[in-house]
This record gives C-alpha cells, structure tokens and sequence, in this order.
C-alpha cells in the first residue's frame, strides 16, 4: 500500500492487482489505510462460491465484497464502506445457524433455488445477490464485475474454484484482490464537491455518510453461542469476567 501509495501522487492513479491471496477478512482496513493518506480507495476480492445467478441454484461466484474510503480536505476520512456483493455477508448466516436462529426471508434460498429461512439450508444452498430475490440482478452485476477484476486481472482463481476458506488444511486458495488509487489532487472541484453532497446529506434527520464519524466499538458483545464455540476451539477455560 505505501508503493501505491507514492505511485497514486506521482501518476494521479494506481491500481494495485494481487494474487496468490488468502482472504484479507476486513477490506475497509485497507482502504481507509489508504484515505489517511490522502487517496480515495477502491478495494475489492472474490470468494469461496456462495452466490447462485438470479433464478439459479448453481454457486457461481463468493460474497465478492468492494469498499471504498475518500479522505476529508481535513486529513480524515469523509466516507467509508465495506460490505459484500450479496444481501447479507456469509458471516451473518453462520452467526444465526449458531445462534440457533432463522434468517429473515430473501437473504438465500435453497440447494433446490427456493426461498430459505433455515440458516442450514441456507448455507448447503446460495446467498442472494444485493437486492435479494426480487432485484438480485443489480448486486448480481456488482459481483461480476468483482470477479472478473479480481480473478482476470490478477490471474488468481475464480471463486467456483476456490476451496472452503476456513478448512484446516489443504492447499493455498489464490484469490485475487484488485485495489485502486485515485489523488483527489488531480481535481481541484473534488472537495467542494463531496462538501456539498456532505451537507446535502446532513440535512436529512438521522442521516450521515458511511463511515462517517466511526468510533471502535469497545467493548464488543459476544452471543453466548458464539463464546461457546470460540472456548471449545481453543481448548482453553471461560473466562467470566470477559
């Protein structure tokens, strides 16, 4: 990143193309990494397959999650997301099936295509694209698009291809992962700019931009399940007064 970095004030832009990757788990580190420093960031990486076309049952591509952070004219970062391509992150379905939960209808359907609120069924299944079942084409579109800059443009493997991410043994996943870096210098407008969407969008109640004003979460509640799970994977003792 600090190359790219130095590359983006030289040139205006860089783009960085990585493979042979494990998954990265939080892009917006990255990205933000990036805004400290000056550079609006875009970041993004295929998956292991989750995701079956809109009207399909047969995974096609992963979560395929993009980010992107723009620095503040104050040394900041103005604006930041991090999310994935489909409606919700696979985490969120692993979370519920510990948690002993359904999921909200929409969010994945079947090995058969059909509609789920059953996390397992869920998971032996597909997730559905950003837009659920009714407009899944759109987040469908987001996620080719990540799939083929992260896996054409870096040679790393498709997302069909990828093995499980969280197997414990086996050989390397080679993911790809593509980045770009643009010098909000090389426009002059750009900061009065994302001022006035800024305003625009504090003049709405309860409204911000993402990222806006983030403060770390500490201390972090953990579901019980979750604490359970994490105890017996580590073979060590409860800890009461975590």
């Amino acid at each position: 990143m600090p190359e790219a970095i130095v590359a983006a004030q030289e040139t205006g832009m860089a783009s960085v193309a990585i493979s042979r990757a494990h998954t990265c788990t939080a892009l917006g580190y990255f990205t933000e990494k990036a805004a400290r420093q000056g550079m609006i960031c875009i970041g993004m990486t295929n998956a292991s397959p989750i995701v079956a076309p809109p009207g399909g049952n047969t995974r096609v591509i992963g979560t395929n999650p993009m980010a992107c952070a723009v620095p503040g004219a104050d040394g900041g970062i103005a604006m930041s997301f991090d999310q994935s391509t489909t409606t919700v992150a696979l985490g969120r379905i692993t979370m519920a099936k510990a948690a002993g939960e359904p999921i909200p209808q929409g969010w994945a359907v079947d090995v058969d295509g059909n509609p789920t609120t059953n996390p397992d069924e869920a998971l032996k299944g597909s997730l559905t694209s950003l837009g659920g079942l009714e407009q899944g084409y759109k987040g469908w579109g987001f996620g080719l698009m990540v799939e083929l800059l992260t896996a054409g443009m870096t040679g790393g493997v498709a997302s069909r291809d990828v093995k499980p991410l969280k197997a414990p043994r086996g050989d390397p996943h080679g993911l790809g992962q593509f980045f770009m870096l643009i010098d909000p210098a090389a426009s002059p407008a750009f900061f009065d700019r994302l001022a006035q969407v800024s305003e625009a969008t504090a003049e709405n109640a309860d409204a911000r931009m993402p990222g806006q004003n983030k403060q770390l979460k500490d201390p972090v509640e953990v579901p019980a399940a979750l604490w359970d799970q994490m105890i017996a994977l580590s073979n060590g003792p409860a800890h009461a007064d975590v």
